[in-house]
């Protein structure tokens, strides 16, 4: 490929140099919006979905970019590329249509790749967020340290960003993930934390204030705790708020502190913020149950990275208390020309806490889709699994699920992650149609009688 043959500076001028321009073409849309970035290795499209939600709930116009949907002007479109963040062309067109659709904020999920190859310059951001960071992506990263290094990019992008007329740069930094003390140190004229634990770092009082979720309840399918809101947000001596959050697990309500963090720094009220989150609703594709009357559970998520499956996992655990004899079916496979090194760890995982694990096709691209399902496969033997008893290998994706949904029995659950609200399958060069929220649905219409 004649790529390997340009020297790496020429590769990065020219990326600088085509960021430059669009936002030039696009007469420097950014400017005219407030900018949200949400970073992170899980849970960006489902912080900027709060986020979003949020906002709009108090009356704002909102536009969003983001791996599942676009929001531009009250009006959504699915994101059909596969990429978190789009081109440095096609993101300041976006942006440029959200001002000429009346939008007034922009929340933007920024993923390493983008920061990294210099797409999101030209985007004047005002507040910088991250949900944590994982193993992920180090196929392009090389190393955790190249990766947290592209995602401090947009910390340190708040420093040099056009500065709007009575807009604070701010960030929102996640308390509990081993970042902190790195992201912490970039310079802000806002700085707020969150946890849903008690932090260790030394650093916290770099902090303009924190946000904490403490008396945590995850019950069933929704959870409970109690928001600690710091005396500076509300002018006062502070005030613990009890939230219903209708949706499951301790990384939503991570992600909720997030968006509450968000919204806090733009003058949301503790009112607003309250009705808002007990009214949120969930990112297709993100814990999605599917429910055509079946006696058992049905689950899309678009969990991919080792992190993402331990807290998915453990949660279903719980999820299953009231009938520990039920079955957990994972159906999963893993994305080819991606990070390598998490293959066997995904395997494992699942193999560790599912009782069922069916290996399947999932977005190969140009890779060998069976070498692909082997790499997983190794990790689903050393997590204890055994092939043709409680591992199986069903290449056909619509047929591993549907192995699974024929084999659960009441109060079971079937686990299918990986594609989320997807709709196709990278295939060599081509994207093949590949609805699985509605080919899930099908399956279970057919299969899964009550």
């Amino acid at each position: 490929m004649l790529r390997r043959f340009i020297p790496q500076s020429w590769i990065e001028r020219y990326r600088i140099l085509r960021a430059r321009y669009a936002a030039w073409k696009f007469g420097y849309p950014s400017r005219e919006l407030i900018v949200i970035g949400v970073t992170g290795t899980d849970g960006k499209t489902t912080t900027s979905s709060l986020i979003t939600q949020l906002l709009e709930s108090s009356g704002k116009r909102v536009g969003m970019l983001s791996t599942v949907f676009f929001r531009i002007g009250g009006k959504e479109r699915v994101n059909e590329t596969k990429l978190t963040s789009l081109s440095s062309l096609a993101v300041q067109r976006a942006l440029r249509a959200m001002v000429d659709a009346g939008d007034q904020y922009a929340v933007v999920e920024t993923s390493s790749h983008a920061l990294d190859q210099h797409r999101m310059l030209g985007v004047e951001y005002d507040i910088a967020v991250i949900t944590n960071t994982s193993h992920e992506h180090l196929d392009y990263h090389k190393t955790m340290e190249g990766y947290r290094a592209a995602k401090g990019k947009l910390f340190a992008s708040l420093a040099t960003a056009y500065q709007k007329s009575g807009v604070k740069k701010a960030m929102v930094l996640n308390m509990d993930d081993p970042t902190f003390d790195n992201y912490v140190q970039f310079p802000a004229d806002v700085k707020i934390g969150y946890s849903t634990r008690s932090s260790q770092s030394s650093l916290t009082h770099l902090l303009t204030y924190s946000l904490t979720a403490d008396h945590i309840v995850l019950d069933g399918w929704s959870s409970r705790f109690n928001l600690r809101l710091p005396s500076p947000l509300l002018r006062g001596e502070g005030e613990v708020v009890t939230i219903q959050l209708p949706l499951p697990g301790t990384w939503n309500i991570s992600n909720a502190l997030a968006a509450v963090s968000v919204a806090s720094i733009l003058g949301v009220n503790t009112f607003a913020i309250k009705n808002a989150l007990a009214n949120v609703k969930s990112v297709p594709g993100r814990m999605e149950r599917i429910d055509e009357g079946q006696p058992f559970t049905v689950l899309i998520d678009y969990a991919v990275t080792p992190n993402a499956f331990e807290h998915l996992y453990k949660f279903l655990h719980i999820a299953r208390s009231q009938k520990p004899e039920a079955k957990i079916y994972a159906v999963f496979g893993a994305t080819g020309e991606r990070d390598r090194e998490k293959r066997p760890i995904l395997g494992r995982i699942a193999a560790e806490h599912a009782d069922v694990v069916i290996l399947t096709n999932e977005d190969p691209w140009r890779e060998d889709p069976h070498a692909i399902i082997d790499a997983v496969a190794k990790g689903a033997v050393e997590g204890g699994k055994k092939e043709g008893e409680n591992f199986f290998k069903i290449f056909d994706r619509g047929e591993a699920i549907r192995y699974a949904v024929e084999h659960a029995k009441p109060g079971d659950i079937v686990v299918i992650t990986g594609k989320g609200a997807e709709t196709s399958m990278a295939i060599g060069k081509q994207k093949i149609p590949w609805d699985e929220r509605a080919i899930v649905r099908q399956i279970v219409r057919q299969y899964a009688k009550p």
